[in-house]
């Protein structure tokens, strides 16, 4: 199963970058492979039940939390001003971990897949995400 995950994790962070530069080149492309991020949401929803990500491959699954963090804070309504940035700040937090991931991975987990669950103020979610990656590396 482990080497199954670190599969998708590669195959998602091959498509988003082939959608980035197709965008880049102006070139009109649909959305990623829905049955791709559906099973990746399984890799994080096994973490989250688990708390065991340490098998996964952590750029790639870093690169694909990134990917979902983003689209959490983006569906939330009335964001403020500023909040552009602080989710900058936050993501630039996230890629600071090289090796392996934050020690809070379980719980990003869980906010990542289910962000209106535990939060409804969008400035809220944020703080709870910057909390869970401003921590100490191990």
């Amino acid at each position: 199963m482990n080497s199954e995950h670190n599969q998708l994790l590669k195959a998602y962070f091959d498509a988003t970058h082939q959608h980035e530069q197709s965008i880049r080149e102006g070139k009109v492309t649909g959305p990623l492979e829905e049955s791709l991020e559906k099973g990746l949401s399984v890799v994080l929803e096994e973490i989250a039940r688990l708390g065991k990500g340490e098998h996964l491959h952590w750029p790639l699954l870093r690169h694909f939390l990134a990917v979902r963090m983003q689209t959490c804070l983006e569906s939330m309504p009335n964001k403020s001003p500023g909040y552009a940035d602080q989710k900058e700040v936050l993501l630039m937090y996230l890629f600071e971990f090289t090796e392996v991931g934050p020690f809070t991975l379980q719980r990003l987990c869980e906010l990542v897949l289910k962000p209106e669950t535990y939060y409804s103020c969008p400035r809220k979610l944020l703080y709870a995400f910057e909390k869970l990656v401003s921590v100490s590396q191990p």
